[in-house]
């Protein structure tokens, strides 16, 4: 649901299907999963770890570990018809 914030609707799914993610040892993330209450929670739900991958703050590129992994995880989402629309850009400016 769209009033539903990502950080707790990713710990709403980890609770509902919890089962389904006993395999699961590290969960990738970008910055706005930080903290330690989103960790406990999943550590709490899932016995995972979370690692959060940042972004390079100067503006130029640097390979970041791991953080392509989490940029091919947004395309994957891109492509889904249902979440097609990227809200922060304009329909115009394509």
């Amino acid at each position: 649901m769209a009033y539903i914030p990502d950080r707790d609707g990713a710990i709403e799914l980890a609770a509902i299907n919890s089962g389904k993610y006993e395999s699961v040892e590290t969960v990738l993330a970008d910055s706005a999963y930080s903290g330690e209450c989103f960790a406990n929670a999943i550590k709490g739900l899932i016995d995972a770890k979370v690692e959060i991958v940042k972004r390079n703050e100067a503006h130029m590129f640097i390979v970041l570990p791991k953080r392509w992994i989490v940029e091919r995880s947004f395309g994957w989402a891109d492509n889904c018809r249902r979440l097609w629309k990227v809200s922060e850009r304009h329909l115009s400016t394509f």
